[in-house]
């Protein structure tokens, strides 16, 4: 899990230091829903937690808190709002302002409907866990439609059975989901979709 983490996020510490701020001002960011919170916390005793998956059995990994380098992006967002409208102004229009990027990176109203709930899971750190590039709501917009297409197609990953004409399509939806789907941390991975929607999948129809 340490390898993992130091391969695909920074500590809280790297974290402030390539942005360019402070802890204390990471924090705030955070708590003013500004940013995402950190994807995982690990304990002294090495058990990681996230919201997708709650905590885990000890692992080698250091104490700490863990955001994607991606953040970098948003917490320079969050300066430019703070700077133009004040820090009061600055988590409401925030909030307007990542509601309206994923209603935009949707192509259709049904999937639109589903926005407020990617923002609280935006904000919450979720989209670090999963999604190759959480800087982008377009990437984070298609890993949720190739999700859910793959949902569609293998009955979420139950089906076991799948005619000649059923496979384009499929061979499609894990494509698209491949390439912006994390690979997910050793501890996670036994019960991520990537297993469920992907590799489980392709064990059945090769």
């Amino acid at each position: 899990m340490r390898a993992y983490l130091d391969r695909h996020f920074l500590n809280a510490e790297s974290l402030v230091h390539r942005a360019g701020i402070s802890l204390a001002t990471l924090q705030q960011l955070v708590d003013l829903h500004m940013i995402p919170a950190p994807s995982y916390v690990v304990d002294a005793a090495g058990k990681v937690t996230s919201l997708v998956f709650g905590q885990s059995a000890a692992t080698d990994a250091l104490p700490g808190r863990y955001f994607p380098a991606a953040q970098v992006a948003w917490i320079e967002r969050a300066q430019q709002m703070i700077a133009r409208v004040g820090l009061q102004g600055a988590s409401a229009e925030l909030g307007r302002e990542f509601f309206e990027f994923f209603l935009d990176a949707f192509p259709d109203d049904e999937q639109c409907e589903k926005c407020t709930d990617i923002v609280t899971h935006f904000l919450a750190g979720t989209y670090g866990v999963c999604v190759v590039h959480p800087d982008s709501a377009q990437k984070i917009a298609a890993k949720e439609i190739a999700q859910d297409c793959l949902v569609a197609l293998t009955e979420n990953g139950q089906k076991k059975i799948y005619r000649p004409d059923e496979l384009p399509a499929l061979r499609d939806a894990i494509a698209a989901y491949d390439v912006i789907a994390m690979p997910f941390s050793p501890v996670d991975y036994p019960r991520s979709s990537r297993k469920r929607l992907i590799d489980d999948v392709c064990r059945v129809i090769s």
